[in-house]
């Protein structure tokens, strides 16, 4: 019998401190990518902006 592929695409809304302290790290254990919705304008991304940006650059 040939082995299933399926694909998932992981989205997240809000740009939360839990997304940079939970999820980011969750995914890169498993090897896995994400889209990050972010409030640009937001203080609680203003705050984590050099954490944001290392996201990105790590490819999440």
């Amino acid at each position: 019998m040939p082995q299933a592929k399926a694909l998932i695409s992981l989205t997240f809304d809000d740009g939360l401190d839990c997304h940079l302290d939970k999820a980011i790290r969750l995914m890169e254990r498993f090897g896995l990518k994400g889209t990050f919705y972010v409030p640009v304008g937001d203080q609680t991304f203003a705050n984590r902006y050099p954490d944001w940006r290392i996201a990105a650059k790590a490819g999440q």
